[in-house]
């Protein structure tokens, strides 16, 4: 497989991700998930935990989605960005947790591993 080829399905996987994130967000006031115990037990009020959480997952969109698109386009910085898009989903993910939204977690985890732990792709394997 192509370098090219490499960038394009891995921006496309970072959109998809991100764009499960968008479908979230766009629901989200009127879902049983909006609701944290964790925001509960510090007396927010269920507006405000609605509102924080529409701001995690849209930053968490938007990470992904501008990382998938670096990727693609084949510049560099896209890890940094897909780091911190693991890291914002992962957070709302435990504030908000439920069953459904296991597999997203383990979607992020994989992205940490291959981005920190393997180091990759590598710039060899991404072309150029």
């Amino acid at each position: 497989m192509t370098g090219f080829l490499i960038r394009l399905t891995i921006g496309i996987l970072l959109l998809i991700h991100g764009f499960v994130h968008w479908q979230i967000t766009t629901g989200w006031g009127t879902q049983a998930v909006a609701h944290s115990r964790v925001l509960d037990a510090m007396g927010l009020s269920a507006t405000t935990v609605v509102g924080l959480g529409n701001i995690l997952w849209g930053t968490a969109l938007l990470a992904f989605v501008l990382a998938g698109l670096v990727i693609m386009m084949g510049t560099d910085g896209w890890q940094p960005l897909a780091i911190d898009a693991c890291v914002v989903s992962l957070v709302v993910i435990a504030l908000f947790w439920s069953p459904a939204m296991a597999f997203g977690a383990l979607v992020d985890l994989g992205v940490l591993m291959a981005v920190l732990g393997l180091r990759w792709p590598t710039r060899s394997v991404l072309g150029p």
